[in-house]
């Protein structure tokens, strides 16, 4: 089955900066000069391909010094359970260094999967780490989604279930329009999706709509955005939510 859109968003958001995984795991960043991307292949070609999602690579003085190996799940796999161990060993071996499991998910649910323990036998334990909804900060201010537009997207893909969804959508889709035209469509378009299922009248898909959507991410005002977003929770109709 091919990964779907969300899973390749996830991994661009970290390929877009990949100093992302540093800022959530801190405590297991040494100390670096360099950090980049490796082939992400595990050991010698078999007749299955083991291929991780993407692979981050920390260096200090030209030596590689950890691997964080990141896999976005969106759904519990078991037999990621079988595959994930295979990854690290290959990864560690190929590259001589220490390699971390990171895997990224937008649900609570597959976060709690994912965390538990995998008992490789005699007593050998893999224990995954794991970047899930509840480590994602609610990006609601402007000015903080523009210092940092791939965490404030990731905040939009992590809460939208939540009440302040569109405030999250508003300050990313708004934050986007400082990027390059690539990343300014695609970060757009996810926050506009989120945000648009919340708001009166969002899910008709129709011109209005667009039209709707395309009037939040390109204003610039943040106390009308403001005003917006608070109309947002009572209005009946997208008339009620930009009345002047």
């Amino acid at each position: 089955m091919p990964p779907s859109v969300d899973h390749e968003v996830l991994l661009l958001l970290f390929r877009n900066r990949p100093t992302l995984v540093t800022e959530f795991l801190p405590e297991l960043t040494p100390s670096h000069d360099r950090i980049h991307f490796a082939p992400a292949d595990v050991g010698e070609p078999v007749a299955t391909e083991f291929r991780a999602d993407q692979v981050i690579v920390l260096e200090q003085s030209g030596k590689p010094v950890v691997a964080f190996v990141l896999e976005a799940q969106l759904q519990p796999d078991t037999d990621k359970h079988f595959t994930w161990p295979h990854y690290l060993t290959g990864i560690r071996a190929r590259l001589r260094c220490a390699a971390v499991l990171v895997v990224i998910t937008t649900t609570p649910e597959v976060a709690r999967w994912a965390a538990k323990p995998i008992d490789l036998g005699r007593g050998m334990v893999l224990r995954p780490v794991v970047i899930g909804p509840q480590h994602v900060p609610h990006i609601v201010d402007v000015e903080a989604a523009r210092r940092a537009p791939e965490l404030a997207v990731l905040s939009v893909l992590a809460h939208k279930a939540k009440n302040d969804i569109v405030d999250i959508a508003v300050a990313a889709a708004t934050a986007a329009l400082d990027l390059d035209e690539e990343r300014a469509w695609l970060y757009d378009s996810e926050s506009a999706e989120r945000g648009r299922a919340v708001l009166p009248g969002g899910n008709d898909g129709d011109e209005a709509d667009a039209t709707a959507r395309q009037r939040i991410a390109s204003c610039t005002d943040q106390a009308l955005l403001d005003e917006w977003v608070e109309r947002a929770v009572t209005a009946e109709s997208l008339d009620d939510v930009f009345r002047h």
